[in-house]
């Protein structure tokens, strides 16, 4: 099992299901389950009438596997995600969400950030549960090269500024990093970087498009 970049899906391969996808710091999931889990985030936000969100979504929280179910649920459902790492004050996640008209924050932590306006989720895992809600505008139409995700760099001033990597992008990006490199399914990933910072991509995208291993 992989996930297809192209499909937005995961797909079979002759790899096994219960082959070891992802080791975050909070549990262990196979590729059966780290697709189940994903598939399940998905149903309910199609459920709750979460789809299509004209703003993006913060996925916060630290190297958990609870993040990476969250950000490939959000690229299934096109909807852009922040990925924000615990590591920032609060001020500046705050700052993060008002740049980015953030409605929604997907919390894989125990600690509520409760900024107003915001609808807060937070996954555990085992359960998926809504700490405040607020009105949620909804994207009107269909965009040709969607944004997948934005990452956000302090740059020269120190303000926040957010980074948008497209469809395209991130297709093209995995195309070299599973061509180029001599990487196969059998191979560990080993994330270094917050996933917050763009450096942690080269993980966290390749190993899904081999069906290997990430261990964060």
């Amino acid at each position: 099992m992989k996930f297809c970049f192209v499909q937005k899906e995961f797909i079979e391969t002759e790899i096994h299901p219960e082959k070891l996808a992802v080791i975050g710091d909070d549990f262990e999931l196979s590729w059966f389950d780290f697709s189940q889990k994903v598939n399940s985030l998905c149903d309910y936000f199609l459920e709750n009438n979460f789809k299509q969100l004209d703003y993006p979504v913060i996925i916060y929280g630290h190297k958990s596997a609870n993040m990476l179910v969250s950000m490939y649920a959000m690229m299934k459902l096109e909807i852009p995600y922040i990925p924000v790492d615990i590591v920032y004050p609060k001020d500046r996640v705050a700052k993060i969400a008002a740049i980015s008209q953030a409605q929604m924050v997907l919390n894989t932590t125990a600690s509520p950030l409760q900024f107003p306006d915001t609808t807060e989720l937070q996954l555990t895992e085992t359960s998926i549960s809504i700490l405040q809600g607020s009105s949620l505008k909804k994207r009107s139409v269909e965009l040709k090269d969607p944004v997948v995700y934005m990452i956000f760099t302090s740059g020269s001033t120190g303000e926040p500024k957010g980074v948008q990597i497209t469809t395209e992008a991130v297709q093209s990006f995995v195309r070299w990093m599973t061509s180029d490199f001599g990487f196969t399914e059998n191979d560990v990933f080993i994330n270094s970087a917050v996933l917050s910072f763009d450096l942690s991509v080269f993980e966290v995208m390749t190993f899904a498009a081999l069906g290997a291993t990430l261990l964060l």
